[in-house]
């Protein structure tokens, strides 16, 4: 994305830090380090927000959890398959869309530990190639040897992070015209730091893979970046000269609101049955869209496993469309249900990646939605107690504002949860059923009605619940688990009762101060569908209380093959 604004370097600064005018070489080193930085980041509205976000987690001593994004028409110009490369490792799953790759990968290998710089390091710029990965993971095995991941035109802005606060730079170019890679849109690749020992290994495993490298320079104790052009000195500037004027920014202004209209529904007189309701619903929400995860070989609604690692799975949200209604509290919605459906599954989230796609990120509303995106994401993350990468952001791809989310957890547990397992088991609801039909299957589809309303989200619950079923499920007290989403607690239990032997069914009964539909098809966020043995309702519900989280016995699994809820639903399961 070309930005319509100029790169603005406060020259009178400067020359008070140096306390002299530079030299003309001196000023075209500034240029491009600052232009550099300034492509790192062309919306520093939202540095608060995105600075203190990563691309690896780690999962425990030896294993890191990896995440590459990359989008079309991309400001943050990263490649997904490259992340991973810097980890020296390959992608095991990968969701992808026209407009955007999420890759995940692990690695378990002992260089998993970040290496600190001391110094003292030689720096390697490294040009991306086919072999990138099986060579970084050779560097990474050598002792000293650190790998930072660069992108188009950020080999500059690198530099001066890596090194900021530890130690200055000596640089050495062949000739004047070769200081351009510092912003350079034509490189990116792979900046290499080895102590000095290492150096000679270094260049050996370049050879090996046929790489084209830089010897760039070294590092220095003292805080000054040096530049030698054919080995003489150029320019010597104080690494703070690089970090005195602010990036050209400004206020983001609140988006005022349009008037809502159509917010309350339109009920019709309560039903005696809501048999065809039910299979209206079920037929809305089981047809498939088709898979955006590779492979797919081993995957599960929403939730897809890594290829030939089973203990990670990678989960999406299916229910994007709030989005349309509310940014901000759909991202949190998003962020809660993709975690959600992890957890159901028995895998504790890890991570989340994440692509904002923008329409014209000049404008200010769109920045102020890309905002309200990134915000009701993050604060869903940290509510429910795990990162999430730095994000990437497009512009120009869509028409109006959207997110592609995917998170990543690890197994906890190796039961089956799809479906109910015993005759006699209780049935349970975890969390409050508050009947939310805007913008529900149910309204849309069989009522034909439209709403500018979407549920609400409680996010300190979010988190107490998702650790309830996690327990839950380690402790073996949980048979099944599904999340209610999409069509509501009747779609949750059908979804349960669809892939187990036909003599079992499920006899359901909810008394709330809600309307029939309300209970069935009500799209109320934070809620869990789960059965539990019959001598363990009340441990589970122990715990339910210990954690402060709302525990409701509703039913229990039976061997006569029908769904029954309340008096209105009374249906055969292989109707379903």
């Amino acid at each position: 994305m070309k930005s319509k604004k100029k790169i603005e370097i406060n020259k009178r600064e400067i020359k008070q830090s140096l306390g002299r005018e530079p030299l003309a070489i001196e000023w075209e080193v500034i240029q491009y380090f600052y232009k550099s930085r300034y492509i790192a980041s062309p919306f520093p509205e939202f540095e608060k927000i995105t600075s203190k976000l990563n691309v690896s987690f780690e999962i425990d001593d030896q294993t890191k959890l990896v995440i590459g994004s990359e989008g079309k028409k991309s400001v943050n110009r990263r490649s997904s398959k490259r992340t991973l490369a810097m980890f020296g490792i390959q992608p095991r799953l990968k969701y992808k869309t026209k407009l955007s790759t999420i890759s995940f990968g692990i690695t378990k290998r002992h260089h998993t530990k970040s290496k600190q710089l001391q110094g003292v390091e030689d720096i390697f710029f490294l040009q991306d190639n086919s072999k990138l990965d099986k060579l970084c993971s050779d560097l990474l095995d050598l002792e000293q040897v650190s790998v930072h991941e660069i992108n188009p035109q950020l080999l500059g802005h690198a530099l001066i992070a890596l090194t900021k606060g530890i130690s200055g730079v000596n640089l050495h170019f062949s000739s004047k015209e070769q200081m351009k890679m510092l912003s350079d849109k034509k490189v990116y690749g792979a900046l290499i730091f080895s102590g000095t020992a290492m150096s000679k290994k270094v260049m050996n495993i370049f050879q090996k893979y046929g790489s084209k490298s830089v010897q760039l320079g070294t590092l220095k104790k003292t805080q000054f970046l040096t530049v030698n052009i054919r080995k003489k000195r150029k320019a010597h500037l104080p690494i703070s000269v690089f970090n005195i004027s602010d990036l050209p920014s400004s206020s983001l202004v609140p988006v005022i609101q349009k008037d809502l209209t159509n917010n309350r529904l339109t009920l019709p007189v309560e039903q005696k049955s809501y048999n065809k309701q039910l299979l209206n619903v079920w037929n809305k929400c089981k047809k498939k869209t088709g898979s955006v995860f590779i492979p797919v070989n081993k995957q599960n609604g929403s939730v897809a496993l890594f290829s030939k690692i089973d203990s990670y799975a990678v989960s999406v949200p299916d229910n994007i469309s709030f989005l349309e209604k509310d940014l901000k509290n759909g991202s949190s919605l998003m962020v809660s249900n993709a975690s959600r459906q992890l957890a159901c599954k028995g895998f504790k989230p890890v991570a989340g990646g994440i692509i904002l796609h923008g329409t014209d990120l000049q404008e200010n509303n769109e920045k102020w939605n890309i905002h309200a995106l990134l915000s009701g994401a993050t604060e869903a993350c940290q509510s429910v107690g795990f990162p999430m990468t730095t994000p990437i952001i497009t512009s120009g791809n869509v028409s109006t504002p959207t997110m592609e989310l995917c998170i990543g957890g690890k197994r906890i547990s190796k039961s089956d949860l799809n479906s109910f397992t015993c005759e006699n088991n209780f049935i349970s609801l975890i969390g409050s059923h508050r009947g939310e039909l805007n913008n529900s299957i149910y309204s849309r589809d069989v009522l034909k009605q439209k709403s500018s309303l979407i549920p609400s989200v409680d996010l300190r619950m979010e988190g107490r619940l998702q650790e309830t079923i996690l327990q839950g499920i380690q402790t073996g007290l949980i048979h099944s688990a599904m999340n209610v989403s999409n069509g509501g607690l009747a779609i949750a239990l059908v979804r349960l009762l669809v892939e187990i032997d036909s003599k079992l069914g499920a006899r359901v009964h909810l008394s709330r101060k809600l309307r029939q539909d309300e209970m069935l098809f009500g799209e109320t966020q934070g809620m869990v569908v789960v059965s539990i043995g019959e001598r363990d309702l009340m441990e589970f519900e122990r715990i339910c209380m210990s954690i402060g989280i709302p525990s409701t016995t509703i039913g229990r699994v039976t061997n006569d093959g029908r769904f029954r809820f309340n008096d209105v639903i009374n249906i055969d399961r292989k109707k379903l």
